[in-house]
């Protein structure tokens, strides 16, 4: 058979998985076999024709009309191609310029959860504060009800003694439930504090990595497109200018490559109430896409969330801590009062 009429090559194309080869091949072979077929239908001087004005009179002339057919055929496909691969980078594009807002939830929520686990070990110290606390009380409330003036009479001299050990005995206990109290909300914020640092450095890394395996728009393919023609007028203004005459191609929405990614930085704070002492280690990353960039800055944003209501909570801690301690002094106070004027009353 004449080479000329083997438009797509006179070999089959290799085997391929993708959609242009696996047309290509089916282009191939139905063009072969309709040559064949048409090859040995000319060849008969007896012909059997059922439709002769669809009927070309030499072999030839149809053997150019399936070449032509079959070109417009692989036209077709490169076309539905190109347009396939236009749709799907102005998608991925889209999804990359879409990727940081789930980046600052996934962080955003992250850090909630660490918050509520946090304030949960806290209210189970304060609960068990507040329980023994009011045992404190009631033992309070008694001796403050025992301690009547007769008490001071000489007779009554070790009943006043008794009482008087009961209740230095229980602000001594006040005074260690205040100090153990103060002791373990402090230590269980430093732990909460140091363990939200620490698991956010660590998922911050393997998120980043996830993020390395994302599709991007630089991994599709670019579609083989026709420069456009611009008019005269736009290509002379464009030289005036200094400005290249070709087309401008896509700019990447980042700049791309590998990147290595600062860890988290110790503060004032953190350094203080030892929580932090040294940078944590840095993150180096195969792609630099929105997704890292806004996954670093999201990271870096509810650390200082953190560490701003971690303040808060410890101030607080410490100021009713403060508190207490003013409370129990005025008791003694008040409580020493009495007694000594209970005890003038029989001088």
């Amino acid at each position: 058979m004449d080479r000329k009429y083997q438009v797509l090559g006179d070999r089959p194309p290799p085997p391929a998985e993708d959609f242009k080869g696996i047309i290509l091949t089916l282009l191939w072979e139905k063009n072969e076999h309709l040559l064949n077929v048409v090859e040995e239908f000319y060849r008969k001087e007896k012909r059997s024709v059922t439709r002769p004005d669809c009927m070309y009179d030499t072999f030839d002339q149809c053997a150019e009309n399936i070449g032509k057919k079959i070109l417009e055929y692989q036209s077709q496909t490169n076309e539905y191609h190109n347009s396939c691969l236009i749709e799907l980078r102005a998608q991925m594009r889209r999804f990359e310029e879409l990727l940081p807002q789930v980046c600052w939830l996934v962080m955003e929520n992250f850090k909630e959860n660490h918050w509520k686990r946090f304030c949960t070990s806290i209210r189970e110290i304060q609960k068990q504060c507040w329980d023994y606390q009011k045992q404190l009380e009631k033992r309070k409330d008694e001796n403050a009800q025992s301690l009547h003036p007769n008490l001071g009479h000489p007779a009554h001299f070790q009943e006043m003694e008794s009482l008087c050990r009961m209740e230095e005995k229980r602000q001594e206990d006040v005074d260690t439930m205040i100090r153990e109290t103060g002791e373990k909300l402090e230590e269980s914020t430093r732990k909460c504090g140091r363990l939200f640092i620490t698991s956010l450095a660590t998922f911050a890394e393997k998120f980043l990595l996830q993020l390395d395996e994302v599709v991007t728009i630089d991994d599709v393919q670019v579609a083989k497109m026709e420069p456009r023609r611009q008019k005269t007028s736009i290509l002379i203004r464009r030289k005036l200018t200094g400005l290249s005459l070709e087309e401008e191609s896509e700019k990447p929405l980042i700049e791309r490559g590998s990147r290595k990614w600062p860890g988290i930085k110790p503060t004032k704070f953190t350094i203080q109430n030892k929580i932090l002492l040294r940078k944590t280690s840095s993150i180096t990353t195969t792609k630099t896409t929105l997704g890292h960039l806004a996954a670093v800055e999201a990271r870096d944003a509810v650390y200082l969330k953190y560490l701003a209501s971690f303040e808060e909570e410890l101030k607080k801690f410490r100021d009713d801590n403060t508190l207490q301690v003013k409370a129990a002094q005025r008791w003694k106070d008040s409580w020493k009062s009495s007694i000594h004027t209970i005890q003038g009353l029989y001088l």
